[in-house]
């Protein structure tokens, strides 16, 4: 499946891989499984790692479909980082970041793990 979840830290840690050209689709059936997994805790941070994701996998359209299918499910509680291969990569993350309803100032993009985690853990 081309987006997937881990949980770690009993739950409270949720680690999302999108890999490859996902779908809408993808989205959907991952949003609806995360929303069935009771083990999510309510207060988890998010790292939604994009590092293995073709470039341009969906388009705005699409993306514009992904916010609202979020805005429905968990997947922003804490804090989440949008993690990308380099900044040419950052334009949805940003766009997702900037949406109503979605996280907004609790949402960060970055081209660094490292960087990430440290945020996440702060």
């Amino acid at each position: 499946m081309p987006v997937n979840y881990t949980l770690r830290d009993h739950g409270t840690f949720l680690h999302v891989r999108a890999t490859g050209r996902f779908t809408v689709a993808d989205i959907r059936a991952f949003l609806a499984s995360l929303a069935a997994d009771s083990n999510v805790k309510a207060d988890h941070v998010t790292l939604f790692d994009t590092t293995k994701a073709e470039f341009g996998a969906i388009g705005d359209d699409e993306f514009a479909e992904v916010l609202s299918l979020v805005r429905e499910h968990p997947l922003v509680a804490r804090k989440m980082a949008i993690l990308v291969k380099d900044r040419r990569f950052a334009r949805h993350g940003t766009m997702f970041q900037n949406a109503p309803g979605t996280g907004g100032e609790r949402a960060e993009v970055f081209t660094s793990l490292v960087e990430a985690t440290n945020w996440l853990s702060r």
